[in-house]
């Protein structure tokens, strides 16, 4: 009998930790839309991540108010069923460590493989925000009807194409050059230039003249590359490590999700 109520005991426990890990459960359908935060506006920022498990369209949050403690973070429930996502922040978790700088509550809220289509948003935190996501090849794009409790920072991002490798190169003063030395390297292995369209991406922007740039450039010697790649990601890595830091700094992200350094 002990034994029976063992094994019994530990099957709770696997499906216990088996539903947590679906972050998308009809359980949590529908969630209680009524607000109960109530520290203030939250701001959300969109980006997307690719990685070999596919494509993760990303909520970045953070409270509008600042805590004392660097490490505090924001708790939510959401879901996604249909064309609906429905997101609701609940309140404050505080660890008992705390990281003595100040700093927002922060939540990243990950969204995977969405599927191309309209869905339905309704997010709630101090207030209620219903609108629409759009999502296509090109870009994830919000648009709200009706804003309450939220601030996005912003409301489309575009979207990298299939087998897209990018990245940037501090290149050394006296050698300009080495810069095209490392692109016709890349494509000597099957690379071709990625033809993207003007707007921002999660990783930098590119211009109307097709330059690609990110606010956070401000060295002279600094460029940055984008191309299409779907050889095999290990020949890129020993590329890279072929070439010397002290001509050529290179980090390169690959399609799969991998970040390659010199």
């Amino acid at each position: 009998m002990k034994k029976t109520t063992y094994l019994f005991s530990i099957l709770l426990l696997l499906l216990s930790v088996s539903c947590k890990k679906n972050k998308y459960s009809n359980a949590n359908w529908p969630i209680d839309a009524s607000p109960v935060f109530s520290d203030g506006n939250i701001f959300i920022n969109i980006s997307e991540r690719i990685d070999s498990n596919g494509t993760h369209f990303i909520l970045n949050c953070a409270t509008e108010r600042i805590y004392g403690c660097y490490n505090v973070s924001l708790t939510d429930t959401f879901a996604i069923v249909g064309n609906i996502v429905q997101l609701k922040f609940l309140g404050i978790y505080q660890p008992q460590m705390c990281l003595d700088a100040l700093g927002p509550a922060t939540d990243k809220i990950e969204l995977d493989n969405l599927q191309p289509g309209i869905y339905d948003l309704l997010i709630s935190g101090s207030g209620q925000s219903v609108g629409k996501l759009y999502v296509d090849a090109g870009q994830y794009k919000i648009a709200l009807q009706t804003v309450n409790g939220v601030k996005f920072q912003s409301y489309a991002i575009r979207r990298l194409p299939a087998n897209t490798i990018y990245g940037s190169m501090i290149y050394n003063p006296a050698m300009p050059g080495i810069v095209n030395t490392f692109i016709d390297s890349l494509k000597s292995i099957g690379a071709y230039t990625a033809n993207l369209a003007a707007g921002t991406y999660s990783d930098f922007i590119v211009t109307e003249e097709g330059k690609i740039v990110s606010p956070l450039d401000d060295i002279a010697n600094l460029t940055r590359f984008a191309l299409i790649y779907s050889g095999n990601e290990d020949r890129l890595y020993d590329l890279v490590n072929s070439f010397d830091q002290g001509e050529l700094s290179i980090n390169l992200h690959t399609a799969s999700g991998r970040i390659y350094h010199n």
